[in-house]
């Protein structure tokens, strides 16, 4: 009886460890050679993807801030009938221009134009106290890193904020339309109003026309575009309300042509002072 129970033991002990055996030979481990090639398929996929996510991301904001363009359009087509056919103007700086000021600004009747965060129409602004705001027809290539930048030269980015750590414009009127010149102008007496620019991507300072691209004897930083979309393109409002998507160097810019800075695209054929 006691070789039979310890014959039985034993045999029982054996069936045990044959089944753990056979439990552990049926589990998949990675070596580490297979854990490799893993990773490495992953980032190569990664590295495949990741250029067309910017792409994709990057022609998203391009058409938000075209989006912003034509939304401008039609407040400016609203503003022309409102005000027997004149162009919004004021005699004022810029920043007076896109400023939530009744006194100064003529967008101010407008006030859907403005979301509460932001008094700059496509402005993004801080405080003292260093909070950052942004209006809702800001650009979105504009980020809080632009309010710092000072480039003069030619760059993807050309940042001229309108005042440095503060404020950033990110929407340009044409110097010739916006009363700061000296000139205002009514849409009828405009001869090409689907060319002459109203608007385009600013490059910080709020105001542009023919002298828009950087040049090395270009005295006028002030008037640069903010070619900052993929590819080195800048969004224009035309004066019909339409907007068209142009290249740098072959938009209308400075250098581009003798003729450009008295032509349709930027100057009123005709004009009238105050």
């Amino acid at each position: 009886m006691y070789i039979y129970t310890a014959f039985r033991r034993e045999f029982s002990l054996k069936k045990v460890i044959t089944m753990k055996s056979k439990l552990n030979r049926s589990v998949p481990f990675f070596t580490l050679i297979e854990l490799l090639v893993v990773i490495a398929i992953i980032a190569i996929l990664a590295a495949m993807l990741l250029p067309a996510l910017q792409q994709a991301r990057a022609r998203a904001k391009t058409a938000s801030c075209g989006n912003n363009f034509s939304t401008m359009g039609r407040y400016l087509g609203m503003y022309v009938a409102d005000y027997n056919g004149f162009f919004p103007r004021k005699k004022l700086h810029p920043s007076y221009f896109f400023q939530k000021v009744e006194s100064a600004s003529p967008w101010y009747p407008y006030q859907d134009l403005w979301d509460g965060t932001c008094t700059y129409l496509g402005g993004v602004t801080r405080t003292s106290k260093g909070i950052v705001s942004r209006n809702k027809l800001a650009c979105p290539e504009v980020s809080e890193t632009n309010l710092n930048n000072y480039f003069y030269g030619p760059a993807p980015f050309t940042n001229l904020p309108e005042t440095q750590g503060t404020r950033y414009l990110s929407i340009a009127v044409n110097y010739w339309l916006n009363g700061y010149s000296g000139f205002v102008e009514r849409f009828s007496r405009v001869k090409s109003p689907s060319r002459l620019i109203y608007m385009a991507d600013s490059a910080g300072y709020g105001i542009t026309d023919y002298r828009n691209s950087w040049h090395t004897d270009h005295g006028e930083q002030k008037f640069l575009m903010g070619y900052r979309h993929s590819g080195k393109q800048a969004w224009l409002l035309h004066a019909d309300g339409h907007t068209t998507l142009a290249k740098e160097h072959v938009s209308v810019c400075y250098k581009c042509s003798p003729v450009q800075a008295g032509s349709t695209s930027w100057k009123p054929i005709s004009s009238i002072t105050y």
